[in-house]
C-alpha cells in the first residue's frame, strides 16, 4: 500500500508541471492566432534603379487599375497571413514577363504587411514578382519600384518603349483559390490547440 501511494504521489507531481507547460503553450498559440492582423511590420530597403528592378522582376508593365477585390477594411475583422487583395489591370505596355491585355495580380491587404495600396482608376508602373500562391501568377510588394505612372518619369525614360501586351486575360481572377503555404501552418496550430485542450479535459469550440 505504501509503495503504491508513493508511486501515485510521484506520478501526480510529474503531471502538474506537464499541465502547467501545456496551459502555457495553449495560451501562447491562442495569442498568436488572435493577433494575426497586428503582427505585421514592413521595412523596405531602397529599391534599385529601373534597370536593376527590370532585371530582378518577373513582370514589368504599365496598367490602369480596373477593379480591386478584397481590399483591406480597417473596420472588418483582422486579416490573416493568407489573405490577398486581387487587382485587375488594363495593360498598356510591357517590358518583362508574360502579361496580357487584362491582368490580375495579388498583393497583401495593407501597407503594414508590405502590400501595395492601389487605387481604382489610376495608372501605375508595376514591378511584379512570381506569386507564391498561384502558378504563373504575379504579386506586388510595397517595397518594389511600383509607382503611379505620373510619378515614374525616370522609370519610363530608363525602360524605353515597351511592347504590346498579349491578347486575353492572365493571372488569378477574384474568387480563384490561392494555395497559400502558410495556411497549413495555421491549420496545424489549431490542431495543436484542440489536442492540448482535449488532454487538459477542456471543451473547445471549433475555430
Amino acid at each position: 500500500m505504501g509503495a503504491t501511494a508513493a508511486k501515485r504521489r510521484r506520478l501526480g507531481s510529474a503531471v502538474v508541471p506537464m499541465r502547467v507547460a501545456s496551459i502555457a503553450l495553449l495560451v501562447g498559440v491562442l495569442w498568436v492566432l488572435g493577433n494575426t492582423g497586428e503582427a505585421y511590420a514592413c521595412s523596405c530597403a531602397e529599391p534599385g534603379s529601373p534597370v536593376e528592378a527590370l532585371e530582378t522582376s518577373a513582370a514589368v508593365f504599365v496598367g490602369r487599375v480596373v477593379s480591386i477585390e478584397g481590399a483591406f477594411d480597417p473596420d472588418e475583422a483582422p486579416y490573416s497571413p493568407e489573405d490577398r487583395t486581387t487587382v485587375e489591370f488594363e495593360v498598356g505596355a510591357v517590358w518583362n514577363g508574360v502579361v496580357h491585355e487584362r491582368m490580375y495580380v495579388t498583393t497583401r491587404p495593407d501597407g503594414a504587411s508590405c502590400g501595395f495600396a492601389f487605387v481604382e482608376g489610376e495608372e501605375y508602373v508595376v514591378y511584379a514578382h512570381d506569386s507564391a500562391e498561384v502558378d504563373g501568377g504575379y504579386g506586388v510588394y510595397r517595397c518594389s519600384r511600383t509607382a503611379l505612372l505620373s510619378q515614374a518619369e525616370a522609370d519610363i525614360d530608363a525602360l524605353g518603349e515597351g511592347d504590346a501586351p498579349q491578347a486575353g486575360t492572365g493571372g488569378p481572377a477574384p474568387g480563384q483559390s490561392l494555395d497559400a503555404p502558410v495556411g497549413g501552418v495555421w491549420a496545424i496550430l489549431r490542431a495543436v490547440v484542440a489536442a492540448v485542450a482535449q488532454w487538459l479535459g477542456w471543451s473547445c469550440a471549433p475555430m
